[in-house]
């Protein structure tokens, strides 16, 4: 996914910190373990194979994967047998379920790093159904409030509007994915003031000061364009995809990761912006 103007994922080529973030966890937890990399065959794979190579340097193998062939046994044996202990993976749902899914079934017991654009829990479980086991101890990262985590009152105010319109699907990080967005766009909106141009909301959205239900600040100004700055990571363990430690941030100079330890801004009533 790309957003070209208020974005929570980063357009190519413009400071994405996703793989370096879940590069850099593999460097401090798996030294010496031979990683890997599993992406699709676009931009976006060869964004993320890019950015891990920067930590890591050459990963020991890649495989990658096209949207129209879901045939990927070949790559995931291609990986087996390259001996990995760790594979980065980026990659969409429904191509994240069926990697982890051939990895099983090939007797794989690689630990598997999964970009945040493929790994919310509740869509690979429902794609997965009583084999959603596998996804047991899968680490990735995100950037907005934990669906699982229903004590967050951004959580609990975008259940209340998804109950209220959108009660036949599913609450899971696609639609707090929306929701988050919707927000902000109407943030800018207002910042834009009551006759917006395209000029006027690109020049509210480069002055920034937005805060919202996102874990870390936007990064965006002249020239960069990268949305939220840093993420926070999380494991799957009995069922429940939930953060751990700190959330972490950078910015486009040395590329540098600091704790982020400021907290969560709080939702305005009914989670809808105010002026």
């Amino acid at each position: 996914m790309k957003q070209y103007l208020i974005g929570m994922y980063q357009p190519a080529g413009e400071g994405r910190p996703d793989p370096e973030f879940l590069a850099g966890y593999v460097k401090r937890e798996f030294p010496g373990a031979k990683v890997c990399h599993f992406g699709q065959n676009d931009d976006f794979g060869r964004d993320s194979l890019a950015g891990v190579e920067q930590v890591l340097g050459p990963v020991a193998a890649k495989q990658t994967y096209t949207t129209t062939n879901q045939q990927v046994g070949p790559a995931i044996g291609a990986l087996r047998a390259a001996g990995c202990q760790v594979v980065i993976s980026a990659t969409i749902p429904g191509f994240t379920a069926l990697a982890m899914g051939q990895a099983a079934g090939q007797g794989f017991k690689a630990q598997w790093v999964v970009s945040n654009v493929g790994a919310d829990y509740t869509t690979l479980s429902a794609q997965l159904g009583d084999k959603k086991v596998i996804l047991e101890g899968m680490i990735a990262d995100n950037y907005l409030p934990n669906v699982a985590d229903t004590a967050n009152p951004w959580i609990q105010e975008f259940t209340k509007i998804h109950q209220r319109y959108n009660a036949g699907n599913p609450v899971d990080g696609n639609a707090i994915y929306g929701y988050s967005m919707a927000y902000t766009f109407v943030q800018a909106m207002l910042a834009a003031g009551p006759d917006p141009t395209r000029g006027k909301l690109v020049e509210a959205v480069r002055k920034g000061g937005f805060r919202g239900p996102g874990l870390t600040p936007f990064r965006y100004a002249e020239g960069v364009h990268a949305g939220y700055s840093g993420v926070r990571l999380t494991k799957v363990s009995n069922g429940v995809q939930a953060y751990f430690g700190p959330a972490y941030t950078t910015d486009d100079g040395d590329g540098a990761v600091t704790e982020f330890a400021e907290p969560p801004t709080d939702p305005p009533a009914d989670a809808v912006p105010t002026p």
